[in-house]
């Protein structure tokens, strides 16, 4: 839910860019429209952002980053400042949500390929330029077979039966906050 009280003169808008929320331990874009200020200043919970180059649509525009490890809701304060002096400020309570899962893209598998394997948020995210390697795995339930980065070779599932479902369980790596996610998933 977004909370906001604001103290005007002079328009200021923070937008969080696609969505009304922070992602937890994600570099959520902020643009600020300074309105007819000077110039502006941005906070989080009390804590100056610098100012950074924000891509929008491949396009580098004046920005802020807000990162946050926590799930409690953030503070954001934009204050505009005019000849110098403070004229606006508005404050704004944004809440916090977790990542989605990540998903295992391949659905099947090949007794004479094997399969290079492929994660990624579900595709209603794709504005979230989130990227995911693979550390290791293991393939199968009861006599699991574990391997190391993405690749299943033929060997490992030479002794499954055409068409039977085999379970996969995935190490993966968030490549912008290096967090680790274990997933699983059936291939056939």
């Amino acid at each position: 839910m977004l909370f906001r009280s604001v103290i005007s003169f002079c328009q200021l808008t923070p937008v969080i860019l696609d969505h009304d929320f922070l992602y937890q331990a994600y570099p959520n874009k902020l643009l600020i429209n300074p309105g007819c200020f000077d110039s502006i200043q941005v906070k989080k919970n009390d804590v100056l952002l610098q100012i950074d180059t924000v891509n929008v649509n491949g396009v580098g525009r004046v920005g802020y980053i807000v990162f946050t490890s926590f799930s409690i809701p953030v503070k954001i304060i934009v204050s505009g400042y005019s000849n110098g002096q403070i004229a606006a400020v508005d404050t704004t309570f944004y809440k916090i949500k977790p990542l989605p899962d990540v998903i295992i893209l391949n659905q099947s598998i090949s007794k004479t390929t094997g399969a290079q394997l492929q994660v990624s948020l579900p595709s209603e995210y794709t504005h979230l330029s989130c990227t995911y390697t693979i550390l290791s795995g293991e393939i199968g339930d009861e006599d699991s077979m574990p391997f190391s980065g993405n690749t299943i070779t033929p060997n490992m599932i030479s002794k499954l039966k055409p068409g039977k479902k085999v379970s996969v369980k995935l190490v993966v790596r968030n490549n912008s906050n290096n967090y680790m996610n274990l997933i699983e998933g059936l291939l056939e």
